[in-house]
């Protein structure tokens, strides 16, 4: 975080290396949640010696299933914020939502790992931890047309299926005592130093790849429509001054009303039971108008409001200058 800050105040004076460093806001909110669940954990660390199976400090076990249901609430809630599409605050909402009620079921299996016997314990473990390796897997490897998700998170997923296969491993070998010693050093130094270490670097290369990615630049994830960048291909490398800038996107923002005003009069013409739903977002300066109709629309009024009208703005979204104003 403290590298973040450096970075905005080398990227405002004009250092281009510095820009590319520098993630949304919202996402910083993310790191400073990571950062205190962190110091917990870290805490809970120092204050317990706790093993399953070995104690009934029923502190202890709270403590840590608290442990893991905080940790991944984060861990999965960067994820499921990723799946969004969008990045305000109903994105945000929706996925802490999502984040609290898998936190919630982190912490019944947690529980239940920590104070059963040995059998069952491993069973919800391996019942739990494949809950999450399905999750990754289907973020990591279905197809875009059929799960939604941003560019970002394929990378994010991928990493984490592949570590939740050896944390899985390693919990086999831990659980037979011919085993027990090899799963012991598994655990330790293959999930949990390098998690310890690199965790938070890959969330912060997670969100800088988002971050990129609504200023329209590319990710190189081997699966995208590479069409997609012929429509920003005029506006790359282009230097606009911030009163430029809110100019253009005004005019966006007049253009949209102007189509969206006309197809609801075509609309209006044809079917005077229409109703036209205004959306407004605060996350992008472009307004968008939805029509809905009570009664079937005739053809041509369809192709109007389907194809006619609308002003679709893709990748749009604001970078914080200072207090004050906006870049979009």
């Amino acid at each position: 975080i403290y590298f973040i800050k450096i970075q905005q105040y080398y990227a405002r004076i004009g250092n281009q290396d510095a820009v590319q460093a520098v993630i949304f806001p919202i996402f910083v909110y993310v790191l400073w949640a990571n950062a205190l669940v962190n110091i917990y954990i870290g805490t809970v660390a120092i204050t317990f010696t706790f093993e399953p199976f070995s104690t009934h400090d029923s502190g202890a076990t709270w403590a840590f299933s608290t442990m893991y249901s905080l940790q991944h609430m984060v861990t999965e809630g960067v994820a499921m914020l990723l799946m969004q599409k969008g990045l305000g605050i109903h994105a945000s909402h929706v996925a802490l939502k999502w984040a609290s009620l898998w936190g919630v079921v982190t912490l019944g299996f947690q529980y239940l790992i920590y104070t059963n016997h040995s059998n069952p314990s491993y069973i919800s473990s391996m019942v739990w931890q494949g809950m999450l390796l399905l999750f990754y897997g289907a973020l990591w490897l279905i197809p875009q047309r059929r799960l939604f998700r941003r560019p970002a998170v394929i990378y994010y997923a991928r990493t984490w299926f592949l570590f939740r296969l050896l944390c899985m491993a390693a919990s086999t070998l831990m659980h037979f005592d011919t085993t027990h010693a090899v799963g012991n050093c598994t655990y330790i130094l293959g999930t949990l130093f390098p998690f310890t270490i690199f965790e938070p670097l890959l969330m912060y290369y997670t969100l800088l790849q988002d971050s990129k990615w609504w200023q329209g630049q590319d990710i190189f994830q081997g699966r995208r429509n590479m069409s997609a960048e012929e429509i920003r291909s005029p506006l790359q490398g282009i230097d606009i001054n911030l009163k430029s800038a809110q100019s253009l996107a005004a005019s966006m923002d007049r253009m949209g009303k102007l189509t969206s005003s006309a197809t609801a009069s075509l609309h209006n013409n044809n079917n005077n039971n229409s109703s036209i739903k205004r959306t407004s977002t605060n996350f992008g300066m472009s307004t968008t108008e939805r029509l809905e109709s009570n009664e079937s629309m005739s053809g041509e009024t369809a192709l109007a409001a389907s194809g006619g009208g609308a002003v679709r703005l893709l990748n749009f979204a604001y970078i914080s200058l200072d207090k004050n104003k906006q870049l979009g």
